[in-house]
């Protein structure tokens, strides 16, 4: 457990790390592998987005898991709180999402613009961030503490951030259509009844992949806790 926790820490601490740059580099337009303007906006107008969203809620998540990492590093705790390590599945559900549909959905429509979803602070948001949470938390923070009645609780900031998504779309129709200004992920395209459709798959997909890795944080559980 001790070797696991000291990883975790390590992982945590290059997570924050990450997004704190990437937050800084959207936040002030710095482009330090080319020009783009897709899926990036400046100032506060970038908490638009779920990618940015989910990457912030992570950061701060990997601070706080790795200051009981270190609690329990120095014998201060014997285990990683239930709500800490709750809370860590949510997030790190959130940016898998938005890895799993940067790679799935976003790539495909985007044809021949596709690299600039993996540049700048994108290349974090996009992949970096969320792969080494998804690593550091199936990995590393082994938990028993999450009941699966629990787990639909990751299912929050989704519908949150959906039913936003939806109000600022639908309120800024122009000639029976969103512009892309306001349907930056063109779930809205297709209309009310379309979005709808899109918004229960999302939550039915983010459910699937938040029991996923809660099992898979839970394989050979037994072990790592006799370490």
């Amino acid at each position: 457990m001790q070797k696991n926790a000291k990883i975790s820490l390590i992982f945590n601490v290059i997570i924050a790390v990450f997004v704190l740059f990437a937050t800084i580099a959207m936040y002030t337009s710095l482009e330090f592998m080319g020009h783009t303007t897709l899926l990036t906006d400046e100032g506060v107008r970038m908490l638009q987005f779920y990618t940015v969203q989910s990457n912030l809620f992570m950061g701060i998540m990997a601070v706080v898991y790795a200051v009981y990492d270190v609690l329990l590093i120095k014998n201060r705790i014997n285990q990683i709180p239930g709500v800490v390590s709750l809370l860590k599945l949510m997030f790190t559900v959130g940016v898998s999402v938005t890895l799993l549909t940067v790679v799935f959905y976003l790539t495909p429509i985007t044809g021949s613009n596709a690299a600039a979803l993996y540049m700048n602070s994108n290349l974090f948001f996009h992949t970096l961030v969320p792969i080494l949470a998804i690593i550091t938390f199936l990995c590393f923070e082994k938990t028993k503490s999450i009941k699966l009645r629990y787990v639909s609780l990751c299912l929050i900031p989704t519908i949150l951030y959906g039913v936003y998504y939806a109000i600022n779309a639908f309120t800024h129709v122009v000639d029976g259509k969103v512009p892309y200004k306001y349907d930056w992920y063109l779930f809205a395209q297709g209309g009310v009844g379309m979005t709808i459709a899109v918004f229960a798959m999302m939550l039915t997909f983010t459910y699937l992949l938040s029991v996923v890795l809660w099992k898979l944080n839970r394989i050979k559980l037994k072990d790592e806790q006799s370490k």
